[in-house]
């Protein structure tokens, strides 16, 4: 009997360089992160099941330093529902972070998508949908790197 190919064996990519956001299928958090050449090391989880997470006083955000982003990587995150983040440099830039910015990413953690501009230390933020396969990827670096390789 011939096996039926399953959907999460599709890989789907989709860029809008103007805007700064790539939409992807098929792709699950662990593979994405493992793929990047220089995988961000602290992360503001703006949704998340996860259960090893610290707290900035600041934004009160739930944040994963390098010290668990391993543990993270590793997680059953695909079993997560909704599954929001962002990068950041350090803490540090984080407590001076402004009420826009923390609104700004309050309103892409609900929405999945940015009102204005968005705040980020380098290129990386994410809402990937309950299935954890479908995603939304928005950042200057990556879209950089892309223009730069067509």
């Amino acid at each position: 009997m011939k096996q039926k190919k399953q959907l999460r064996d599709l890989i789907y990519v989709s860029s809008n360089v103007e805007e700064q956001y790539f939409y992807s299928y098929g792709i699950e958090f662990k593979e994405f992160m493992n793929s990047v050449s220089d995988p961000p090391g602290n992360l503001i989880l703006l949704k998340h099941n996860f259960n090893d997470v610290n707290w900035n006083q600041h934004t009160r955000f739930d944040i994963v330093t390098k010290n668990e982003i391993d543990q993270l990587i590793n997680d059953d995150v695909y079993n997560y529902g909704d599954f929001c983040w962002v990068d950041y440099a350090s803490e540090d830039d984080l407590d001076k972070w402004t009420d826009e910015e923390i609104a700004e990413l309050l309103f892409f953690g609900h929405l999945a998508r940015p009102l204005k501009k968005l705040p980020m230390d380098r290129f990386l933020i994410t809402h990937m949908t309950m299935d954890g396969l479908i995603s939304s990827l928005l950042g200057r670096s990556l879209i950089m790197e892309y223009s730069y390789q067509k």
